[in-house]
């Protein structure tokens, strides 16, 4: 009776086969597979017995390990990249297997983990569009009128949006003009904050951050505007 094979919904042929429940059979295609890992790695030629024990045990201790996986986990182990060496061995044995297939294993969730923390690292990108650039403008517009300071406000995307309008018109000169300035005011704010033993670490960041002055710029810019009566 032949090994009952569990496969992925599309014919994928067999480096993509799993082995989920069998018997005492193992199927000609492993068993060819195991004998050209044999020959791949040039070890001393293995009895039938041998490659069928060795392919029983792979059966049974790594049912998830696809051929594909069992060819990655070789040539990894080969090229220096898993916890054991191929050179310490002088023959293919399930001790050989086992410690190559769970080496692999560990590598594999180490990746897995790497890219997902990479994942979370990047950050989430918010498409705006035009109508939540003029949103943002007139939600300032709105309190600057009442003669009141906004809490929180996205700055970035009201200034666009004047910028795009034309309420604000600065040359590249006089942007870099108005960084400099900032940068100093900055740096004075910071000065009276330590006289005065209060926290800086705001402002210290702040300063060490080209992107985040320029936001700070932006804000002071449409600040200016509006208590100029514009």
């Amino acid at each position: 009776m032949k090994p009952i094979l569990k496969q992925t919904e599309t014919e994928v042929g067999i480096n993509e086969t799993k082995f989920y429940k069998f018997s005492s059979e193992v199927p000609n295609e492993f068993f060819n597979f195991i004998d050209m890992i044999n020959t791949a790695l040039d070890l001393p030629q293995l009895e039938e017995t041998q490659i069928m024990l060795i392919a029983k045990f792979i059966m049974y201790e790594f049912t998830t390990l696809t051929m594909k996986d069992i060819e990655n986990a070789i040539f990894k182990a080969k090229a220096g990249k898993l916890d054991c060496n191929p050179a310490d061995y002088n023959k293919l044995s399930i001790d050989f297997i086992g410690r190559v297939l769970n080496s692999y294993q560990e590598y594999k969730k180490k990746e897995q983990l790497k890219i997902k923390l990479e994942q979370e690292k990047e950050p989430l990108k918010i498409e705006y569009t035009p109508d939540d650039e003029k949103e943002a403008y007139l939600f300032l517009k709105g309190i600057y009128d009442k003669g009141q300071e906004p809490f929180i406000a996205n700055w970035n995307l009201a200034f666009k949006f004047m910028e795009e309008n034309n309420l604000i018109n600065l040359s590249n000169d006089e942007k870099q003009i108005f960084f400099e300035m900032t940068i100093e005011d900055l740096k004075a704010e910071m000065q009276e904050l330590k006289v005065k033993k209060k926290n800086i670490h705001r402002l210290k960041s702040l300063l060490n951050d080209k992107e985040l002055i320029k936001q700070e710029c932006r804000k002071r810019i449409i600040i200016k505007h509006f208590k100029n009566g514009n």
